[in-house]
């Protein structure tokens, strides 16, 4: 009996044992299963969980394109920065380069806008009607001439010396009233105006300054009668 009792109590200490262990494995794997990234997995698990396989004859899933940049925000343009210095015409831009002198003792005068039939005693009639009659000595109406037919064709314009320079500018304030334009000359004096012109006579033209209305015009004090100068040397006399 003696013996019978030591195997039986040895026998239910080894169930005991197994008992007990197999509880313990128990409550590892279900701390473990707690314990886990996605809670129903063993941490041992996932760590060799094998990524997916792609299926035989199908490429794996492409990869979703890098984000591209937000376009830049718009810049307006700066507004152009207006000048406030005033555009000068050619016109303007010439009487502005001209010698402060002229500007401020000139008494020759450049006239722009005439018919084309005027002509140097026409021009004086003019100059008596506005209270200048008297006050100039030298009327020139320039010509272009016509080859072949000895004879001139007034260009539109006209120079004119006046005796001060208080006159010049009375005419040049007085000359839009008659739609004309009256400009400073840049060669001043009736002397040197004459020069101007026997300078640019051509040999080839001399036959036509023989007509005197295509040379400049001398007047006296008087203003009523003037007489053309001289003809270029070579030319016929008037």
């Amino acid at each position: 009996p003696s013996n019978g009792g030591g195997h039986t109590d040895s026998t239910q200490r080894r169930s005991v044992e197994v008992i007990s262990m197999s509880a313990a494995l128990a409550t590892s794997a279900e701390g473990g299963r707690r314990s886990g990234p996605s809670g129903n997995i063993p941490v041992m698990a996932q760590a060799f969980t094998p990524p997916p396989k792609a299926l035989p004859g199908k490429a794996p899933p492409a990869k979703a394109p890098p984000a591209k940049a937000p376009p830049p925000a718009y810049v307006a343009a700066k507004p152009a920065v207006q000048s406030t210095t005033p555009q000068l015409t050619g016109e303007q831009a010439d009487q502005a380069e001209l010698p402060e002198h002229i500007k401020e003792t000139g008494t020759t005068v450049l006239v722009k806008g005439l018919h084309r039939r005027a002509t140097a005693n026409t021009l004086r009639a003019s100059l008596d009607g506005i209270g200048l009659g008297g006050k100039f000595d030298l009327i020139y109406v320039p010509m272009d001439v016509r080859r072949g037919a000895e004879k001139c064709v007034a260009r539109g314009i006209a120079v004119i010396n006046f005796r001060s320079h208080e006159a010049a500018v009375q005419f040049q304030d007085a000359a839009p009233q008659f739609r004309l334009r009256g400009v400073w000359a840049r060669v001043q004096g009736a002397q040197d105006t004459i020069q101007e012109f026997y300078d640019k006579v051509q040999e080839r033209d001399l036959a036509a300054y023989a007509d005197p209305s295509c040379r400049p015009w001398r007047f006296g004090e008087a203003g009523v009668e003037g007489q053309p100068i001289p003809p270029p040397p070579s030319a016929g006399a008037s």
